[in-house]
């Protein structure tokens, strides 16, 4: 990669650069179509969708995590997880 460019996504906000990279994922899926899942992916989305269904209000959408994860404040002295503590907890779950 450019050494240009890695510059350059240094110098964006921590939410940006988590746009950017969302933006750059989904270009990368649309050039090549969609990618073949796994037996045990395929189980987790059906296990996650029967969940959803029989408690659709316990659950929040994606934009409500996002908007929240993008407009967190990392106060040292806050309970509210840091940007990083975040991103990692949601890509677990």
């Amino acid at each position: 990669m450019s050494s240009n460019l890695t510059d350059e996504a240094k110098k964006l906000s921590v939410a940006e650069r988590i746009v950017l990279v969302e933006e750059i994922w989904d270009s990368i899926a649309e050039d090549n179509g969609c990618f073949e899942l796994s037996e045990s992916q395929k189980e987790e989305i059906d296990r996650r969708l029967a969940s959803f269904q029989a408690n659709p209000s316990q659950g929040r959408s994606w934009d409500e995590i996002k908007a929240e994860f993008l407009n967190c404040k990392t106060d040292p002295r806050s309970t509210t997880k840091s940007h990083e503590e975040k991103f990692v907890l949601f890509s677990v779950i």
